[in-house]
C-alpha cells in the first residue's frame, strides 16, 4: 500500500509564504537604498541574498502547486479558491492569500524599480567612463545594439 502525503495546512503554508515575500520586499528596498547610493559591496551581498529569497519562493510555489494537484485541483484560481475553502478557517485563509497576493505584486514593482534604477547607475558609469577614455585619447564606437564597444589599444596603456 503507497502511503498518501498528509494534507497541507492551508494557513500554515499561506503564512510561510507571506514571511518569505516579506523577506524579500526586506531585501528588494535595502537594494534599492544600496543602487541610490552606489554601495558596490552591499549590492553584492544583497543580489545573492535576493536570488537565494526568489528560489526558495519559487519551492514554496512548487510546493503549493502540489498540493492543489494532491487534492485533485488545478493550478488556477479556481483551484486556489476551491483549496482556500478546505483550510480550518476559510476567510482567514482567504485573507491571507490576498495578502500574499498584494505582497509578491509590491515585490514585482519594486523589483522593476530597481532594474531601473540599476539601469541609471549603469548608464552614469558607461558616460563617466567614455568621458574618461576620450579624454585620454581612446576612440569608442558604437555596435548594432547601440552600447558602446572600445577599439582595441594595440598595447597602450592608459594611466587616467
Amino acid at each position: 500500500m503507497t502511503p498518501h502525503p498528509a494534507p497541507v495546512d492551508v494557513e500554515e503554508a499561506l503564512r510561510v509564504e507571506i514571511a518569505g515575500f516579506r523577506a524579500l520586499h526586506k531585501l528588494l528596498a535595502a537594494e534599492a537604498e544600496a543602487l541610490r547610493s552606489a554601495d558596490v559591496d552591499s549590492l553584492s551581498t544583497l543580489t545573492t541574498a535576493k536570488l537565494q529569497q526568489v528560489s526558495a519562493l519559487q519551492a514554496l510555489a512548487r510546493q503549493r502547486s502540489e498540493a492543489l494537484r494532491r487534492a485533485g485541483l488545478v493550478d488556477s484560481g479556481a483551484g486556489v479558491k476551491a483549496w482556500l475553502a478546505t483550510a480550518a478557517h476559510p476567510d482567514r485563509a482567504a485573507a491571507a492569500w490576498k495578502t500574499l497576493a498584494d505582497l509578491a505584486l509590491e515585490s514585482k514593482r519594486q523589483n522593476e524599480i530597481n532594474g531601473r534604477l540599476a539601469a541609471r547607475q549603469r548608464w552614469h558609469f558607461d558616460a563617466a567612463l567614455g568621458a574618461l577614455l576620450q579624454a585620454a585619447g581612446v576612440p569608442s564606437v558604437y555596435g548594432a545594439d547601440g552600447r558602446a564597444r572600445r577599439q582595441d589599444l594595440g598595447g597602450t596603456r592608459l594611466a587616467v
